[in-house]
């Protein structure tokens, strides 16, 4: 006979506690990990079920972590007990080489590493939230991806360090992308424009994912839904002139290395030969390597590089 567990019905919001910032709010980590430590028991015999996505600001005020939070809220609390494993169990088999809804041959992938995995959560990977690595990271919390549907298929592994890296591991895709030009003769031979416009996006809590600039202009790619704060783009207008094109989609190659492979550009240029591509990015970060194209492209672009530089690689 099994031993007897203790079940306690936990509410989440005695645990994750967070700035007073209610639509996404940023967790108080040692605040967290002080609340775990006085009001959990870690032992063989309790067990505790809470929910996601929701915490509390210091004044006992309900707030949200934001869309996809339930995952992150997990990653929390194993931060907060110094957890030996972290596992998230969802209804796909682990983490693919890219959507199999786009490429019928893509694979699960048995391990990742930290960076890898952080790099395709932020650019598009749908099973893991993009905040949910960090607290991981910062405890070195292996992390498991598996079938809830299915316990015994092998799932994925998220470690600090893996045996196996490959040049690109998998290929990812954000939707909905709009491309903001920003244009200013102020900014040649000129400093501090670029600060201004980071200074924006911090104000109004965006994330800048891919950015290219020349002499004169800046262009950065955000989500469409960020074209709705208008105070946003107002504020934009102010330190230059902002041209908007929209219909995009960001593809992203997420390996080891990218910036030090001289043949992986031509390879990715020689396999969507007539696809246009209309920024890039490549060299602030090893592990992935950026483009945008038309959204009606992005398919048959994601099928021919999973093709050529993932299965026949």
């Amino acid at each position: 006979m099994l031993p007897q567990k203790k079940v306690t019905l936990l509410d989440a919001r005695s645990i994750i506690r967070t700035d007073s910032n209610f639509g996404k709010a940023t967790p108080l980590i040692e605040v967290i990990e002080k609340e775990a430590h006085n009001k959990l028991t870690l032992d063989n015999e309790h067990v505790y079920v809470t929910q996601g996505f929701i915490g509390s600001d210091l004044d006992g005020n309900t707030t949200i972590l934001g869309r996809g939070g339930s995952d992150y809220s997990a990653a929390l609390f194993a931060e907060g007990v110094h957890a030996s494993c972290l596992e998230i169990w969802t209804d796909v088999a682990g983490v693919a080489t890219t959507d199999p809804r786009i490429c019928s041959t893509a694979k699960i992938i048995p391990e990742l590493s930290y960076s890898e995995a952080g790099e395709m959560a932020q650019y598009g990977a749908k099973i893991l939230h993009p905040a949910t690595i960090a607290p991981a990271v910062r405890k070195s919390i292996p992390v498991f991806v598996g079938s809830s549907f299915d316990k015994d298929l092998p799932g994925t592994w998220i470690r600090q360090t893996v045996d196996h890296r490959p040049t690109v591991r998998a290929i990812t895709k954000r939707n909905s992308q709009a491309l903001l030009t920003l244009t200013t003769p102020k900014m040649f031979n000129a400093y501090g424009f670029m600060s201004e416009i980071f200074g924006i996006f911090g104000k109004h809590r965006i994330s800048v994912d891919c950015v290219t600039t020349s002499e004169i202009a800046v262009a950065i790619t955000v989500d469409n839904a960020t074209l709705e704060d208008k105070k946003f783009i107002d504020d934009l207008k102010t330190v230059a002139k902002v041209e908007i094109d929209t219909g995009y989609e960001l593809i992203s190659l997420i390996g080891n290395d990218l910036h030090a492979r001289p043949s992986i550009a031509k390879s990715i240029f020689s396999t969507i030969e007539g696809i246009n591509i209309r920024m890039m990015s490549l060299g602030a970060s090893p592990y992935n390597f950026n483009f945008l194209v038309k959204a009606e492209d992005s398919k048959d672009c994601m099928q021919k590089l999973h093709r050529s530089l993932i299965e026949e690689a």
